[in-house]
């Protein structure tokens, strides 16, 4: 139904919102959407439906559930756009806390990936798309957690390979975020 009524905004959110509740409910379903070009049908429904902040929830999730265990699928998400995707939804909804915990939930599981898929992150600004998404949202602990282990991860492979490096320096606004999201989570974030 995406491919045929691709200029539907209607359809193309509620057959996401569809696809999201059926990865959900069970995991069979995973296979169903990556065998048939899941991935970039979801990825260019995120970019046509930029400025809708539920569209944009229901894309994170589905690219979180498919790349979970699954590196065939992290590297269709980074070829196919899928982290531009969620670094563009996450800077065009700062403010939607939802949203920002599923795409800090899919950064982290795509963080802890392959080196390429790191690098290409960080090439790309999610270094600072976490910590703008943390900052914003420093008293959710959710977002805090998915946040924290998705920088970690980008710290661990910068630290490896000294031509990204710079890409993920901790300067004093990074360290003053971490501070106060520790602080209002009570200690309680990764």
């Amino acid at each position: 139904a995406m491919n045929y009524y691709h200029n539907s905004e209607h359809v193309q959110k509620e057959a996401m919102h569809f696809i999201r509740n059926c990865l959900q409910a069970t995991g069979s379903s995973k296979g169903i959407v990556l065998g048939r070009n899941g991935i970039e049908v979801i990825v260019r429904a995120m970019w046509k439906l930029e400025t809708f902040s539920t569209a944009q929830e229901h894309g994170c999730t589905i690219l979180w559930c498919l790349a979970i265990s699954n590196p065939e699928a992290q590297f269709s998400i980074m070829s196919n756009e899928g982290i531009g995707a969620i670094l563009n939804g996450m800077s065009k909804h700062l403010s939607s806390e939802k949203l920002q915990y599923y795409a800090c939930g899919a950064l982290q599981t795509l963080s802890s990936s392959k080196s390429e898929i790191q690098q290409n992150m960080l090439e790309i600004g999610a270094f600072d798309a976490i910590f703008n998404s943390m900052s914003e949202h420093k008293y959710s602990k959710s977002v805090a957690e998915a946040a924290s282990i998705a920088v970690k991860n980008l710290l661990n492979f910068a630290s490896e390979n000294p031509l990204v490096a710079n890409v993920c320096k901790m300067s004093d606004r990074h360290v003053q975020v971490i501070t106060r999201v520790m602080k209002s989570n009570k200690g309680e974030a990764r």
